[in-house]
C-alpha cells in the first residue's frame, strides 16, 4: 500500500466504503445500518477504512495514532449496551472483555511509549522503543477495528444466517 499514490489509495478507499454500504443494503435493506449493536460491524469497518492504511497511517502506526485508534475502539466498544449483555452467553461476555483488554493494552502501550520517550534512564528508553513497536504492530487501525468487527459479528449476528454470511 505504501508504494501507491494518494489518489490510488483514495480510489481504493471509495471502493471499500461503497462495498460496506452495499453490504448494509443487502443485509438490512438500508444503506446505513442501525446505530445499535447490529450496526457496530459497519461503523468499526468504516473507522478502520478511514483511519487505516489507505489514508491516515499508510506506513507505520505512531504511539499517538495507536492511542487515537484505541480511544476510537474503546468508544465503539462502549456503545454496546452492557445491561443487555445479560441476554448473551458467557462466551459473548468473554469476547467483550477480551476486546476491552486488547484496547486497554494498546492505550497503555501508547501512553507509556510517549511518557518514557525522552527519559534519561536507559531502561525506560528501551521500554519506550519496545512499546513503540507494540503500538506499530497491534495499534494499527486495521487490527483494532477488525477485532471489534469480529466481536460484533460473532456476538450480534451469529443467530441470523443472512447477516452473518452477508457481513
Amino acid at each position: 500500500m505504501s508504494s501507491m499514490s494518494q489518489r490510488v489509495r483514495l480510489g481504493i478507499l471509495v471502493a471499500y466504503v461503497a462495498a460496506l454500504f452495499c453490504s448494509s443494503w443487502v443485509i438490512f435493506g438500508t444503506w446505513l445500518p442501525p446505530t445499535n449493536e447490529k450496526g457496530l460491524w459497519f461503523y468499526s469497518g468504516l473507522a478502520a477504512l478511514l483511519l487505516g492504511n489507505l489514508l491516515v497511517t499508510p506506513f507505520y502506526t505512531k504511539p499517538v495514532d495507536a492511542i487515537a485508534n484505541g480511544v476510537a475502539g474503546l468508544t465503539a466498544l462502549s456503545t454496546v449496551n452492557l445491561s443487555s449483555l445479560v441476554l448473551y452467553s458467557s462466551f459473548d461476555h468473554f469476547l467483550w472483555w477480551a476486546c476491552l483488554a486488547f484496547i486497554l493494552v494498546i492505550l497503555l502501550a501508547g501512553i507509556l511509549s510517549i511518557a518514557f520517550k525522552d527519559s534519561l534512564a536507559p531502561p525506560l528508553q528501551k521500554i519506550s522503543r519496545s512499546l513503540f513497536i507494540v503500538c506499530d504492530v497491534i495499534g494499527n487501525p486495521k487490527l483494532v477495528f477488525s477485532t471489534i468487527f469480529l466481536f460484533a459479528l460473532v456476538v450480534f449476528h451469529k443467530t441470523h444466517a443472512r447477516e452473518y454470511i452477508g457481513i
